[in-house]
């Protein structure tokens, strides 16, 4: 287990717009563009992880060109300054998790139904769960989010021979893992040109993160 680490929710304002999280961008939907988030995270080395990284230096490695990543933890604090480029959405990571068999013996590895209810068992057991842009509360809670919690969705990845998070975690694994499961809260927001501020936090149990963005669009 991994987690990170985030009526329809939509807050507009003139610095920037929450998307409408039922509806796909591009082609793909939110709980998608979660997946993707999770396979760039497994596959960025963990030198230059963003979120390994605790001030924001990484946080343009290995970013596509249709969605910018904001990167969450794996528990704990981080205070991030990042640049990003105006006009392309950024994918908030509210708490997310992904679940898999990929390092795990081979005596505690579960099957898919089983991977997908401990996902769902994380992600119902979320608390301190909150969002907050340029000052505004978008959700404070689970219920508050409830628009922006995804399906789980399968995908794939491949871990570095060397210089893995894997191996940062202390994980002994490398090569393809597949099949791999993904669920969370995410939010797609769009920035205006400027300067703002993206803070999220989530609680489970031992687990506890809390993120802040100083964010620079141009």
């Amino acid at each position: 287990m991994f987690p990170t680490v985030i009526v329809s929710l939509f807050a507009c304002t003139g610095a920037f717009e929450v998307l409408d999280p039922q509806t796909p961008y591009e082609g793909r939907s939110l709980g998608e563009r979660g997946a993707d988030w999770w396979k760039w995270a497994w596959e960025t080395p963990a030198t230059s992880s963003a979120v390994l990284d605790e001030t924001g230096d990484n946080c343009a490695v290995g970013q596509a060109d249709d969605v910018f990543f904001l990167a969450g933890s794996f528990g704990g604090e981080a205070r991030r300054s990042c640049t990003i480029p105006a006009e392309t959405p950024v994918l908030v990571p509210i708490a997310n998790i992904a679940w898999d068999n990929c390092g795990v013996p081979l005596a505690d590895q579960l099957t898919d139904d089983e991977m997908a209810d401990q996902i769902d068992a994380f992600l119902d057991g979320l608390t301190g769960l909150t969002l907050e842009i340029d000052g505004e509360v978008i959700g404070d809670s689970p219920s508050a989010l409830a628009a922006h919690r995804v399906d789980i969705t399968a995908f794939d990845y491949v871990v570095p021979e060397e210089d893995s998070v894997y191996a940062a975690l202390g994980v002994t694994f490398s090569g393809p893992c597949d099949p791999s499961y993904a669920g969370g809260y995410y939010a797609l927001v769009d920035f205006a040109p400027g300067d703002h501020e993206v803070a999220f936090t989530a609680a489970n149990g031992d687990f506890a993160l809390d993120i802040q963005y100083d964010l620079t669009v141009r």
